[in-house]
């Protein structure tokens, strides 16, 4: 990334590119300092329990945490004998603020294998309704001999992700253990720790097709910073380079996109159209003439909170400028578009 002077702007150079940026928002984390939130189930009393603790103090030879003090595990704080079974239940957790959201935690384990779950089971689950049914579940199998199936060895701490989908709304997660019989229960049982669900917020990914200006230069739209509705982030702007100097332009937004033929190019954002004030693109000055313009917004959160945004929602900005080397109604430049959405 190079950066240089221009009419008094510091501009960031950046390829358009049809990858995109992304920010990341932490709707849920916890290293499991304690229980706060979470519920319990279990046979009853007697039995091996979830719990928050540090006990047993190791699993196969290894810390029965990852993250000190303490982990979540279920035995009955040496193993799971008589017959262990039961489940541990987040707190409510809320999606709706980004798209491509992850839940990811480490485990740790020695139980009895099983390449499937029929015995010794270990498994996730996702509810949005409280558990009258169930959105999303994995089982984490242990192999039997050299395999070991979807989980690492035992005694050695490693890393399970999971997709979660924005439209199931608030979710709870649940892991459930069951041995489902008396035989081989003298293990130490399951461990979670450092539990966190991320939403990616999409900060500018470009689509749609500038349109060359008069001299042949094709125009460039990107961001920099993150569109954080909170404002904790860098301060986000959306940018258009390679333009023609000293001339007028504005920046066009919407909340959908479209690909619509439009002054010779192509208009990339669908009715409703928001437009800004004008800008003048600087550069070299008059009476030369060339592709040194620049625009830039600042679109700040109190302008998004204006506009009635919220997190989550999708934008989609293109800017326009005049350019009179082309007869009306073509007179006029056109970038491509550039998708972002509205971050925590």
């Amino acid at each position: 990334m190079k950066q240089f002077l221009r009419s008094g702007f510091l501009l960031i150079a950046a390829c358009a590119s049809s990858f995109g940026l992304h920010a990341q928002t932490v709707l849920y984390a916890t290293d499991f300092p304690d229980d706060q939130g979470w519920t319990f189930s279990a046979l009853g009393p007697g039995y091996p329990w979830w719990a928050v603790d540090a006990t047993p103090a190791s699993i196969a030879q290894s810390p029965s945490w990852l993250s000190a003090p303490f982990s979540l595990n279920f035995n009955n704080g040496v193993d799971y004998t008589p017959l262990g079974q039961g489940t541990a239940t987040s707190p409510w957790i809320d999606l709706t603020g980004g798209h491509f959201i992850t839940l990811g935690f480490w485990c740790d384990w020695n139980t009895e294998k099983s390449m499937a779950c029929g015995w010794d089971e270990r498994k996730l689950e996702v509810s949005n309704d409280g558990f009258q049914s169930v959105v999303g579940s994995t089982c984490y199998t242990s192999g039997i001999g050299s395999g070991w199936g979807t989980c690492g060895p035992p005694g050695q701490w490693h890393f399970h992700s999971f997709g979660l989908d924005k439209g199931w709304g608030s979710i709870q997660i649940r892991y459930s253990f069951g041995a489902y019989d008396h035989l081989y229960n003298n293990y130490q049982g399951w461990f979670i720790d450092d539990l966190e669900v991320i939403a990616d917020c999409i900060v500018g990914v470009s689509y749609c097709t500038p349109k060359l200006n008069s001299l042949g230069c094709s125009p460039t739209i990107f961001t920099t910073g993150t569109p954080s509705l909170s404002g904790t982030a860098q301060a986000f702007r959306i940018w258009a380079d390679n333009v023609l100097n000293q001339k007028v332009g504005l920046m066009l937004w919407s909340r959908s996109p479209a690909s619509t033929p439009f002054g010779g190019g192509t208009l990339c954002v669908a009715a409703p159209i928001t437009r800004t004030a004008a800008q003048n693109s600087g550069g070299t000055s008059l009476p030369a003439q060339d592709c040194t313009g620049t625009y830039v917004l600042q679109f700040t959160p109190a302008l998004m909170s204006q506009a009635g945004l919220v997190v989550g929602d999708d934008v989609y900005s293109q800017y326009w400028s005049r350019d009179n080397g082309f007869p009306p109604p073509d007179n006029v430049g056109l970038t491509g578009g550039v998708h972002w959405e509205v971050c925590q």
